[in-house]
């Protein structure tokens, strides 16, 4: 998706990182590429929906909205990575065959999305809250399906 150069630009002037822990991420990414097992979900999926635990709503994205959604959760200039505590409203699955496998919930300001469980290794997301204009695409995008 960046050059390095872009990569590296974007991480140490967007993220909050400070420079050691920049250079951490660069290395893993690098490592990392972009092999799809390590992109989220990492692993395959036929429908993602998108529900609230408290009341039966459940939508679902199309294809191009998975697109869009997954290009916004798995881009690492996408987030503040900071620590964070946060109280999900949002699930968003994604299902192969009917059973999920993957999860990540998101607060209802669109601002903290999550993996469930939390999963250490994937370190495109990690912790931390959405940049202004990631967040602002993830607003439009749930408001396209109504939710």
């Amino acid at each position: 998706m960046y050059s390095d150069k872009e990569l590296k630009d974007k991480i140490m002037t967007k993220t909050g990182l400070h420079k050691e822990d920049s250079k951490k991420l660069l290395a893993e990414l690098k490592k990392d590429g972009t092999k799809i097992n390590r992109l989220y979900p990492m692993a395959t999926f036929d429908e993602v929906t998108v529900s609230n635990g408290k009341i039966a709503l459940k939508k679902r994205f199309n294809h191009e909205q998975t697109a869009r959604f997954l290009s916004i959760v798995n881009d690492p200039t996408s987030f503040n990575w900071s620590e964070i505590t946060s109280k999900p409203d949002i699930q968003v699955a994604f299902l192969k065959n009917g059973k999920m496998v993957g999860v990540l919930n998101i607060e209802s300001d669109k601002l903290v999305v999550k993996p469930s469980p939390e999963l250490p290794g994937f370190l495109k997301m990690k912790l931390g809250t959405l940049n202004a204009e990631p967040r602002q695409k993830l607003v439009d995008l749930f408001a396209e399906i109504g939710y």
